[in-house]
């Protein structure tokens, strides 16, 4: 409690006050001072217009942007990974062991060289280049668009989707029943897969709705992400309570999409799977 006390809510709160402070403050304080000498008098701080400069200066698109590719991750993510956990569980016998060290040992390999590499892949006069050059056809301009992104977080983030999911007792029991393949599916090998799913869901989203170096690695200045305004407004325009309030905006997000993706599965087991 002490842990979560100093290192989440602590900050956390702060943070949250910060987004309330007029622009130009550097921390929270409750009262300022207006004018000067005998007409000098404390007014509370604490103020809405961080929010509303969201809006008016455009960041509720790099948000947008956010959600959009997080989203559209997530389900690539899915659609790959759920049948690549079934086979390892129940097809892939003996090499299960060999497959998951292979899939998990890009996680051994920093992000940031991984993304140069797809960089490299993308460029002019890269790979894709070089075997489009050789085959005759025409290369396509694809460096710093939202595809070559989506490319880098789904890259990055495999790992954290790939999940074992099935039980194989309870999906044989219903093949003795007389259950079909689609009934045992949607009867048995979803609802019993759904606590994993749900736990690579919320890993992922809430890692690639925050990330920052897929879109400046591979999106240069044409794809902004809502991390890397937070970084912008903290760092170079050097104005904290804009910082602040884009953050609060984030973490509101990632909290609603978290407890409504945790309402749709048993908490039971789910910790049981954990």
């Amino acid at each position: 409690m002490l842990y979560l006390l100093l290192f989440f809510v602590g900050p956390l709160v702060y943070v949250i006050a910060l987004s309330f402070m007029p622009e130009g403050l550097t921390g929270v304080s409750l009262t300022t001072t207006i004018g000067e000498g005998e007409n000098a008098r404390q007014v509370l701080t604490a103020t809405s217009d961080n929010y509303e400069r969201v809006v008016e200066a455009g960041y509720h698109r790099a948000l947008w942007t956010s959600i959009k590719l997080a989203t559209i991750s997530t389900t690539i993510l899915l659609l790959i990974c759920y049948p690549l956990a079934y086979g390892l569980a129940k097809t892939f016998g003996k090499l299960s062991p060999i497959l998951t060290l292979l899939f998990l040992m890009p996680l051994f390999v920093s992000e940031t060289i991984r993304l140069y590499g797809w960089s490299l892949f993308f460029l002019k006069g890269g790979i894709l280049n070089g075997i489009t050059a050789t085959l005759g056809l025409p290369f396509p301009e694809m460096m710093f668009t939202t595809p070559v992104i989506i490319v880098g977080l789904v890259n990055i983030y495999f790992p954290f989707m790939l999940f074992p999911l099935v039980d194989d007792t309870l999906v044989s029991a219903s093949r003795d029943l007389g259950a079909s393949r689609w009934q045992t599916f949607h009867k048995v090998e979803l609802p019993l897969a759904k606590p994993g799913l749900v736990i690579g869901i919320m890993l992922t989203f809430v890692l690639t709705l925050g990330s920052m170096s897929e879109s400046q690695i591979l999106g240069g200045q044409n794809v902004l992400m809502i991390a890397h305004s937070v970084d912008f407004a903290f760092s170079w325009q050097q104005d904290w309570p804009l910082g602040a309030a884009l953050s609060v905006l984030l973490i509101v997000i990632v909290l609603a999409s978290m407890l409504w993706l945790l309402s749709r599965v048993d908490f039971d087991s789910l910790f049981r799977r954990l």
